[in-house]
C-alpha cells in the first residue's frame, strides 16, 4: 500500500496547531469547572496554607482552596466565602483518588516464548467539589484522606459524612 501525502501552507499548519492546542486546553480545564469526574496522569501537589477570612454574612459557607488544573500544570485557587444555592446544603470539596497501575498484554512474545506486557500507569481521578445536603442535621463531611500504613503502603479513605 502507497503513502498518500498531502501538502499543507503554512497558515493551514498553523490553523490545526491551535485546533489541537485548543481540544488539549478544553481537556486539561480542570476539576473545578467539570460535574464530572475527570482524568489526569498527574495528582496536584499538597494544599497550600488557606487563613479563612471573616464571614461577609451568616448564610455564606466557607470553601477551602484548591488546585486547579491549567495547561501542563496546577494552580492554587484560594479560599472563599460562597452562598449555598439552596438553604440545608453543605460543600463537599473536590476527592483525588489514583487508580493502580496495571498491566496490560501486547500480544506479543520475547524470543524465548514469554508474553511481553507493558506497564500503564495509573490515572489521578478528580470527583469535583459540589453542594450536598447532609444525611442528618449535625452531620459534618470528613474529606478523603490517604494514610501511610507501617507497611510503606498508602490507604485511601474516601471522604464520608459522619
Amino acid at each position: 500500500m502507497r503513502r498518500k501525502e498531502i501538502a499543507i501552507s503554512a497558515a493551514g499548519k498553523r490553523k490545526i496547531l491551535a485546533a489541537g492546542l485548543f481540544l488539549i486546553a478544553i481537556g486539561l480545564a480542570g476539576c473545578a469547572t467539570n460535574q464530572h469526574p475527570v482524568n489526569y496522569y498527574m495528582e496536584p501537589p499538597p494544599p497550600l496554607a488557606d487563613p479563612q477570612t471573616d464571614q461577609p454574612s451568616p448564610d455564606q459557607v466557607w470553601i477551602n482552596g484548591r488546585w486547579v488544573s491549567r495547561g501542563a500544570g496546577f494552580i492554587w485557587e484560594r479560599g472563599h466565602w460562597e452562598k449555598p444555592p439552596h438553604p440545608g446544603l453543605a460543600w463537599v470539596p473536590d476527592e483525588w483518588t489514583k487508580q493502580p497501575d496495571r498491566l496490560e498484554n501486547t500480544g506479543r512474545t520475547d524470543s524465548n516464548g514469554r508474553e511481553i506486557v507493558k506497564l500503564i500507569p495509573g490515572k489521578s481521578v478528580c470527583a469535583p467539589g459540589r453542594w450536598e445536603k447532609p444525611p442528618h442535621p449535625g452531620a459534618v463531611y470528613v474529606p478523603d484522606q490517604w494514610i501511610q500504613q507501617p507497611d510503606g503502603t498508602t490507604l485511601h479513605v474516601p471522604g464520608h459524612w459522619q
